[in-house]
């Protein structure tokens, strides 16, 4: 009989338990009668989660956003790598154009990226409104071409 105290110890137990339990919502959210309101109230405690189609476009917009960059260029401006959905070229229109006292232009497009003009040429006229394409080449390399249709190599610069 004396294996009969503990087990009606452990009941009594748990039988306070479950009415202490029973007395408090699971959350403060469970206590409000609005339904509208414990959903916002939920909503708030628990944000949902963005959805497999929001995070592709986030990616495909920061990949666009890292174009023409090194990897230790992303890594210092603390850039994700850029995943699926890597662009093969971009369009865009130009900003400003600046020469460097070595000849070399740089051409800010209207995305806030800049690019060198690695190659120094009179070819390839370029001023701000312009429509550029850059795309990528062989090597690693970047080409822009300019609405005359001349392709010049360039690289990322910021």
């Amino acid at each position: 009989m004396n294996s009969a105290k503990p087990l009606s110890f452990a009941a009594a137990l748990l039988l306070l338990a479950s009415s202490a339990f029973a007395q408090a919502p699971a959350h403060p959210c469970a206590a409000t009668e609005d339904p509208e309101a414990r959903l916002a109230c939920y909503d708030e405690a628990f944000p949902p989660v963005a959805s497999a189609t929001d995070l592709d476009q986030q990616r495909r917009e920061q990949a666009r956003r890292d174009f023409g960059l090194s990897t230790v260029q992303k890594r210092e401006m603390a850039s994700e790598e850029a995943g699926d959905g890597t662009p093969e070229r971009i369009e865009a229109a130009i900003a400003s154009v600046s020469q460097r006292a070595n000849g070399q232009r740089l051409v800010t497009l209207e995305n806030e990226q800049i690019w060198l003009v690695t190659e120094t040429t009179d070819k390839g006229m370029l001023k701000p409104g312009d429509k550029v394409v850059v795309r990528r080449g062989v090597i690693g390399n970047y080409l822009m071409r300019t609405p005359g249709r001349v392709t010049l190599r360039v690289r990322r610069v910021l």
